[in-house]
């Protein structure tokens, strides 16, 4: 059976459906974009940004706080906390210590390689590819560029660190 063309008219018709489509595809995609260099200049301004990872790091990193955290591993999360405890490998400090049971299990992951610097396939990540670290020493580490963490322990305050183990005991 053959199948007679559109008319002039129809196909005009379709046309301008497909275009409008194609318009609202564009529209929602620029802005998904426009949202997540937005975030990059925020992580860049905030100093959670390394300072090398330029703007394909930035939106690596902002795609994966605007978006990826949705599907993040918490089972991954759980067993770093399980395997690296919730001591702050930066400071020393357990925030149970000051803060009792509230804090007794508030400790942040901390990517050890950079997420700006992870290849685009991603990679499966383990509890040996993070570190533990209290909010201030997990901001500063980014801020500092994400050194080792040798670094950012030579970075605090021996005073800082002694009077979170006096506080601990």
């Amino acid at each position: 059976m053959v199948k007679t063309p559109p008319s002039l008219q129809e196909f005009r018709s379709d046309l301008n459906s497909m275009l409008e489509l194609y318009e609202e595809v564009v529209r929602r995609v620029g802005r998904l974009f426009l949202q997540e260099e937005q975030a990059a200049e925020q992580l860049a301004a905030s100093g959670e940004l390394p300072r090398t990872a330029g703007l394909d790091g930035a939106l690596k990193v902002a795609h994966h706080k605007t978006v990826e955290w949705k599907h993040r591993n918490s089972r991954l999360v759980k067993q770093v906390k399980i395997e690296l405890g919730c001591t702050c490998q930066g400071c020393g400090v357990t925030l149970s210590s000051a803060y009792g049971r509230i804090g007794a299990d508030f400790i942040e992951a901390h990517h050890l390689t950079p997420l700006a610097q992870a290849p685009d396939q991603g990679v499966e990540l383990t509890a040996k590819d993070f570190a533990v670290l209290c909010p201030t020493c997990h901001r500063i580490i980014h801020r500092l560029g994400c050194p080792t963490l040798d670094f950012l322990r030579e970075t605090v305050n021996p005073k800082v660190r002694a009077f979170y183990e006096d506080l601990m005991t």
